[in-house]
């Protein structure tokens, strides 16, 4: 049986491919598509690390903020409420923290098993 499942790095399909793919004359339509796939991806990518940016740029500015407040609440006399403030705001900090680390544990455990489900399978089509 031939095994048409591989699992590759690359979005080009291997070189015995893509010259079957020009005897039909389609093989440079293929790698277009693959450079516009790939330009699309970085795209993505750059989207991505641009949103990480703004993000710590804006927990920063969020952060420096209630720090400033607390200060102004301890100068005109209001302890106790400065420190209800600094407490309420570091619970939230840690929960915020902890809510987007389990989530995003539950993405990489899902893809992870995923990914050993698929090759338990691929071994197990490969022993028949």
């Amino acid at each position: 049986m031939i095994n048409n499942s591989e699992q590759r790095d690359s979005l080009l399909p291997p070189p015995e491919i893509i010259s079957r793919y020009k005897e039909l004359g389609v093989g440079e339509d293929i790698i277009k598509l693959v450079k516009k796939e790939q330009e699309h991806r970085h795209i993505l990518q750059n989207k991505y690390q641009n949103n990480y940016r703004m993000g710590q740029i804006f927990g920063f500015l969020l952060c420096s903020l209630v720090i400033i407040n607390i200060f102004k609440l301890i100068k005109i006399g209001l302890v106790f409420e400065s420190y209800v403030m600094l407490i309420s705001f570091s619970l939230l900090t840690v929960v915020i923290c902890f809510l987007t680390r389990t989530k995003t544990s539950i993405r990489r455990r899902t893809s992870l098993n995923n990914r050993k489900n698929n090759n338990i399978r691929k071994r197990n089509f490969n022993r028949r």
